[in-house]
């Protein structure tokens, strides 16, 4: 990545005057063909230039967009604008031997959370049942599916269009023993049975107030995978103490998942029900 950020500030270079290349943001998302970009407003007027330099330097990238607001409502869904390449917003992305397709503007995604899930993966044991929340384009169910012995994965998504793909990822990676539901968490899980052995709750804002469903939904040694927002100052004792109030568990390990803002980090904490 380096050798490539370098050669894509080389670029820029040529493209921009020295007042713009000193406010010009470097870094970029990658899902698959398409590369995400922060701009500031200030470089609107060449951001086709700007996204026909990445394209050059990165040969899988064939669309780049730039982010065109924040990340918000209840789907954490992002506007995108295409500013170069081919006119499409529809990814295709490879993880850990799956294959997806997702829309990075109507569905929320994260690649930088690729190590993440693989660790998560790789504490799943055999026959397990586990339930994803919030389990957007089935990255989470499927991985599960595909790299572990879990027995069955159920997934759950409120967001339509989300839903939508995660079906057809299951198909494209024919996955057999993988479920997903599209709904409000609160309301689906009454309608199944039974409880699971480990529950991924990736949602680090809210997922907070989920965790009376989890509570309904676990048993004795069920692994809870529980995000937030932490400052690091506090890592983790905040967040396990936010999971404490409603359930009664040990901690067995965290991960810091990433920044979120100066002194924030995003985080996982790996709780076993009591």
């Amino acid at each position: 990545m380096g050798g490539v950020l370098l050669n894509f500030k080389e670029r820029l270079k040529e493209i921009l005057t020295e007042e713009e290349y000193s406010i010009a943001t470097f870094s970029y998302d990658q899902i698959g063909n398409i590369a995400i970009i922060d701009l500031p407003e200030e470089l609107y007027h060449k951001e086709k230039e700007i996204g026909e330099a990445l394209i050059k330097t990165i040969k899988p990238i064939t669309t780049v967009c730039r982010k065109d607001g924040i990340h918000e409502g209840i789907f954490r869904t992002q506007p995108l604008k295409v500013i170069a390449g081919i006119n499409t917003k529809v990814a295709e992305y490879k993880e850990l031997g799956c294959r997806f397709k997702v829309d990075v503007e109507k569905v929320y995604f994260s690649p930088r959370l690729s190590t993440e899930r693989e660790r998560i993966t790789s504490m799943i044991k055999p026959d397990e049942r586990v339930l994803v929340m919030f389990s957007g384009c089935g990255i989470y169910p499927i991985i599960f599916s595909r790299r572990s012995p879990a027995k069955e994965i159920v997934g759950i998504e409120i967001n339509p269009v989300a839903h939508e793909y995660a079906l057809e990822n299951i198909t494209l990676n024919k996955c057999k023993n993988v479920t997903v539901y599209c709904g409000d968490v609160h309301k689906v899980l009454p309608t199944l049975s039974g409880t699971f052995d480990r529950i991924v709750m990736p949602l680090p804002k809210t997922a907070h107030e989920f965790l009376n469903d989890a509570k309904a939904y676990s048993h004795k040694g069920t692994i809870l995978h529980f995000y937030a927002f932490e400052e690091e100052s506090t890592m983790p004792e905040k967040t396990v103490e936010t999971v404490n109030e409603v359930i009664d568990g040990k901690l067995i390990s965290w991960a810091k998942c990433g920044p979120n803002k100066p002194g924030w980090f995003r985080i996982c904490v790996d709780i076993q029900v009591n």
